[in-house]
């Protein structure tokens, strides 16, 4: 692979046949084009139609335009838009485009080649530029097609606010949503609400998201005198489609106030766990509505009732305190003269986005040369049989019957605190080898990951953190039955469960959030979630990021509950990556300085710096580590993720601590390191390994690294097989290094270590997420600095 060419390739107007740089940007098709030859209303008119549809006729109901064909950036991203669906369809398509740090200020003159181009703008480099900003644009797709395009500079973007299709505007206002629910008695719940008119979270000329919160109301004789659990729409309408999208957010996720003072505000009185009979969405006003790949998510065929379309999503399970479901539906909203064969093409654009949606995703050149992806960049160069592995991945993914249905795993570890870090990585597996592979596949995985975060019962809407106060979230909840009462503000959940006024809705509720649990500190991970809201611009995903951000804050405290002391190195280490992506994710400026005000307070004046390991944290006995009897330790391999995250808060925090804290991470590793080693326990004999605990103190005197080598009852306690299993997890922080510290000595170890630690990675070391942040073997940064 070779790099881009930076020179100029092409004038305004390309010839005939033009390809940008042999990557086949395009424009709309001849037989597109007379299809739709009538533009919805808004932008700019071009050769791709123009103009406002009207008439008795119908119109086509939108269409794209073209835009121009500029000249190269100076590292031109490049990416396919990948449409499965045996449909031909006409869409508007969101993909994130990731760009070097400093290379991009401004979109305004900024582009995909060919097609006219809005932007909304994702994470930002700390010098201000753009990492990661999400391209928007409309275009034709066949069947089974891979489309490829360039993004360019010297064109025109689309701006200013955003013109609802013609369609839509004229013949969709009235489209409603109402939900209803029922509790164990069958007791109906309902909301009803317009489809638009809610808080605006993101807008451009070609599409606009509006989120709404409803409480549902009694409905008939026998319910509770309150409402009955929430749900929350983010409406995503579309300029140059007749379709819109509806995410519905079905929640328990009240924040609660342990003293609401009489307000009136239902968000400040819990429900807690209650058993749903039904739960049910109903739409009116649209031509048709299609469940998003609802075989996945049990939802229900739709049914008519009256006006009214509705889709079955729950029956008979319960939904447990701070937990909530997300399910996605897509409609039309037709001109009632339009002709079969317009109707007929937006029938099959709204069948493909329901069960077969185009999916853009940059090339692996791109991500590799922006280091756009996670904290750290990647991934790897993918392995010969990339394309067969996602393929089993996505094989297995639908065939497991565990991953599937209202409260299916999708993919993921229900509890956080599985043994084996199933849930901690470099970067999200699924976005990696969705790159590595060009997997539609893939990314269909982590879109379903990241929603399944949604079920973590750990969702309290509208959460705000202060710095001090008397609210500890070191369990998902602030208090649950069978839980202990470890903070003095609960929420509102002490007097619920002391005093329960409702203990019929729970008979099938057990409290255990139908197998998922919040985020427990010595695994927290952030990955599917931030690596979605990078690939997808998300809204949801964004508000997840920043709710998760201040749950963290809250079981992370830095006066008066137990977390003000300094935690093991993993737990310090995953919590602070995830700080850093929701800081990234939502410019949340509390994050920040709570992160911050961490390493300071907490971290860097505890840490283990008086001892030659320079470690985070000295353990007490455990007899699992393997010392002796008496023998203090400390885990080397846990540090992997303080690399990772100090690194990360070094970067995007600006704090020199953090890199510190990071660099002496190489001298842990190099402290626990053994060479030609024989265990006299076992007789294994070791070229190279690194412990899997370090001997720290006996009795309370201070003692070296091989204090029980030579013990033949004990001998050193090696990671796995020397150099594999968990010390795996040191390859990317070594990786990464250079890339931050000027330390020639902490590099010339890390270069060191690093080596030995994978010194030629092998197709499967190419799929494995310890190795997928590994800059030494990306091609495209090898080739950009011949």
């Amino acid at each position: 692979m070779t790099v881009r060419s930076t020179a100029p390739r092409h004038a305004e107007t390309p010839p005939a046949g033009y390809r940008p740089a042999g990557r086949g940007a395009r424009r709309l098709t001849a037989v597109t084009l007379a299809l739709l030859a009538a533009c919805s209303g808004g932008g700019v008119t071009s050769d791709a139609g123009g103009g406002s549809s009207g008439g008795g006729s119908g119109g086509s109901g939108g269409g794209g335009q073209a835009g121009g064909w500029g000249r190269a950036l100076s590292i031109t991203p490049a990416f396919d838009v990948l449409h499965t669906a045996p449909q031909s369809v006409t869409d508007t398509v969101r993909v994130s485009i990731p760009f070097p740090e400093g290379m991009v200020h401004d979109l305004d003159r900024v582009g995909v080649a060919g097609r006219a181009t809005a932007w909304e703008g994702l994470q930002r480099w700390p010098d201000g530029s753009l990492r990661v900003a999400q391209a928007q644009f409309t275009d034709d797709f066949a069947s089974g097609q891979a489309a490829s395009y360039e993004v360019v500079q010297d064109v025109s973007a689309l701006t200013g606010g955003f013109s609802p299709n013609d369609w839509v505007r004229d013949h969709g206002l009235g489209l409603r949503f109402k939900v209803r629910v029922r509790d164990t008695n069958s007791k109906r719940y309902e909301a009803e609400l317009a489809a638009y008119g809610g808080e605006v979270l993101q807008e451009s000329p070609l599409v606009r998201v509006s989120r709404q919160r409803v409480f549902h109301q009694p409905a008939e004789n026998g319910c509770i005198p309150r409402d009955f659990l929430t749900s929350t729409f983010y409406v995503h309408e579309f300029r140059d489609v007749p379709l819109v999208t509806v995410d519905w957010v079905l929640g328990n996720d009240y924040l609660g106030a342990d003293n609401p003072n009489g307000s009136t505000d239902p968000n400040l009185y819990p429900l807690g766990g209650v058993d749903v009979n039904e739960a049910s969405l109903l739409f009116r006003g649209a031509t048709e509505v299609r469940a998003y790949m609802g075989d996945l998510h049990a939802v229900d065929a739709p049914a008519q009732e009256g006006e009214w379309t509705r889709f079955g999503a729950m029956r008979d399970t319960y939904i447990d305190d701070g937990q909530t479901r997300r399910y996605r539906f897509h409609v039309l909203v037709a001109h009632p003269n339009a002709s079969q064969e317009v109707l007929g093409h937006w029938r099959d654009t709204l069948t493909a986005r329901a069960e077969s949606a185009p999916f853009g995703l940059c090339d692996i050149e791109t991500w590799q040369l922006s280091m756009g992806l996670g904290l750290h960049g990647g991934p790897i160069d993918a392995p010969s049989d990339a394309e067969a592995r996602a393929t089993a991945d996505w094989q297995r993914f639908v065939g497991d019957a565990d991953n599937l249905g209202t409260w299916g795993a999708f993919g993921d570890v229900k509890r956080t605190n599985t043994s084996g870090t199933p849930r901690n990585t470099t970067v999200s597996w699924e976005a990696a080898h969705a790159i590595q592979a060009r997997s539609r596949e893939k990314l269909v995985m982590l879109e379903h990951k990241a929603w399944a975060q949604a079920m973590r019962t750990c969702h309290l809407f509208g959460l705000e953190i202060p710095v001090g106060g008397d609210l500890y979230l070191w369990y998902p909840m602030a208090l649950a039955p069978g839980q202990p009462d470890i903070t003095p503000e609960t929420l509102g959940r002490r007097a619920l469960w002391g005093n329960d006024p409702y203990p019929h809705l729970r008979t099938r509720v057990d409290y255990r959030g139908n197998g998922w649990n919040g985020y427990d500190s010595n695994h927290w991970s952030l990955d599917a979630l931030f690596d979605y809201w990078t690939l997808s611009g998300d809204p949801w995903a964004r508000e997840e990021l920043r709710q998760l951000g201040q749950s963290l804050k809250g079981q992370m405290r830095l006066e008066q509950f137990p977390t003000s002391n300094i935690r093991n190195a993993r737990c310090e280490g995953w919590t602070m990556v995830s700080f850093v992506q929701s800081y990234l994710a939502t410019g949340d400026e509390s994050l920040k300085q709570y992160a911050l005000r961490r390493i300071e307070e907490i971290v860097e004046p505890n840490r283990r710096k008086d001892h030659p390991a320079r470690m985070i944290h000295e353990h007490d006995h455990d007899p699992r580590y393997g010392v002796g009897d008496n023998t203090t330790a400390f885990p080397p391999w846990e540090h992997a993720s303080v690399m990772l995250g100090y690194l990360g808060a070094y970067k995007y925090l600006g704090s020199e601590t953090a890199l510190r804290i990071a660099e002496d991470v190489v001298t842990t590793i190099d402290y626990s390191w053994v060479s030609d080693y024989t265990n006299p326990r076992t007789g294994r004999y070791y070229e190279h390994g690194i412990r899997y605990a370090t001997p720290v103190r006996h009795n309370g005197q201070p003692v070296p690294a091989d204090y029980r080598d030579q013990d033949p009852t004990l001998g050193a306690n090696i990671g796995g097989q020397g150099l594999n299993s968990v010390n795996q997890f040191f390859v990317a922080g070594l990786s990464v290094m250079p890339y931050y510290s000027t330390d020639q000595t902490v590099l010339q170890k890390a270069e060191w270590q690093r080596n030995l630690l994978l010194p030629d990675p092998s197709d499967s070391d190419r799929w494995n997420k310890w190795f997928l942040v590994c800059p030494q073997y990306y091609t495209a940064l090898q080739n950009l600095g011949q």
